[in-house]
């Protein structure tokens, strides 16, 4: 795991949020527990792009998130969970 300065901003994929937001329930466990600092597009972002944000910039370090095992979407789906690749975490490049 990337350790804590490199994930100091995290940022969720636009369709992914969507999905989050439509499917809220304690079934599926990012839903209550994962809040992403930042809504953007994430298509085709890779490791080391960086994002501005009005006047800083940050750098990608990690492009999706671990699901939870008790998770019972994980569980119960034949589908991957968006958030899975829909997630990247960042490091503050400068400000």
């Amino acid at each position: 795991m990337k350790n804590s300065e490199d994930r100091k901003v995290s940022f969720i994929d636009i369709e992914a949020d969507k999905w989050l937001e439509e499917n809220r329930s304690p079934k599926h466990l990012c839903s209550m527990r994962f809040r992403a600092d930042y809504v953007v597009d994430l298509m085709g972002k890779k490791i080391g792009d960086c994002i501005s944000i009005d006047e800083a910039t940050v750098e990608i370090t990690q492009l999706g998130k671990r699901c939870f095992e008790e998770c019972e979407f994980l569980k119960e789906s034949k589908v991957p969970c968006p958030l899975a690749s829909g997630v990247a975490f960042a490091k503050m490049k400068s400000v």
